[in-house]
């Protein structure tokens, strides 16, 4: 049996759902499409990141070594490296009172060695034979008293060995006035060499130059 309303009143219609439920569904779905965009836009911006990436630069090719020009020569007085004396002309070096020593290049081997001799670092070692003569009023040690320096044609010097050969001017110690001693001087040179520059001097004075082949 139905139940009627009372008299004077009209029965209210029910408001249907159905558009609540949609809106509910409408804002899932916005939520679930805000989710998935921010999930996928990573990778996106990522593969971007990575394909735009600057590539490592490459390493710089090395420079040509720069190949030397020999100095130009010409025979001289021997006050200038590139002015020297020929070889075998006698050196006169003065102190700063008058003559001290008469010197000459007698001899030059440019493979030298003796039994106890290491490997050059250098390749090879050359020797140089010097006639030194005091022209001083008092003893001197020519190893003492003079300085010397072996260049090439390009303006290389180069050490002076560290092995002490037997004939070494280093041993020869004194020599008393107007007497002569003959040493080696041993430097340490590039396998092959076969000029140079020597230059001698007393102490800190000047250089003279004597051109050695």
């Amino acid at each position: 049996m139905s139940m009627q309303p009372p008299a004077g009143q009209s029965q209210q219609p029910q408001k249907p759902k159905t558009g609540l439920m949609a809106i509910i569904a409408i804002l899932a779905m916005l939520a679930a499409g805000c989710g998935s965009d921010t999930d996928s836009a990573a990778p996106a911006d990522t593969a971007e990141e990575t394909s735009t990436a600057a590539p490592a630069p490459a390493p710089e090719d090395p420079e040509p070594a720069q190949s030397q020009e020999p100095l130009e020569f010409s025979v001289g007085d021997g006050t200038e490296y590139t002015a020297p004396l020929i070889q075998g002309t006698t050196v006169w070096i003065e102190d700063e009172s008058g003559p001290a020593w008469e010197l000459q290049v007698v001899n030059v081997d440019w493979d030298y060695t003796q039994a106890d001799f290491a490997p050059s670092a250098a390749g090879t070692y050359v020797a140089l034979t010097v006639d030194a003569r005091n022209l001083s009023d008092e003893p001197m040690d020519p190893y003492i008293t003079l300085d010397w320096e072996l260049g090439d044609v390009y303006g290389n010097f180069f050490e002076e060995s560290m092995q002490t050969a037997d004939e070494d001017l280093a041993n020869v110690d004194e020599v008393a006035p107007d007497e002569t001693a003959t040493g080696v001087i041993v430097f340490e040179v590039p396998m092959g060499m076969d000029r140079a520059i020597l230059g001698f001097s007393f102490l800190d004075g000047p250089f003279h130059w004597i051109a050695v082949i």
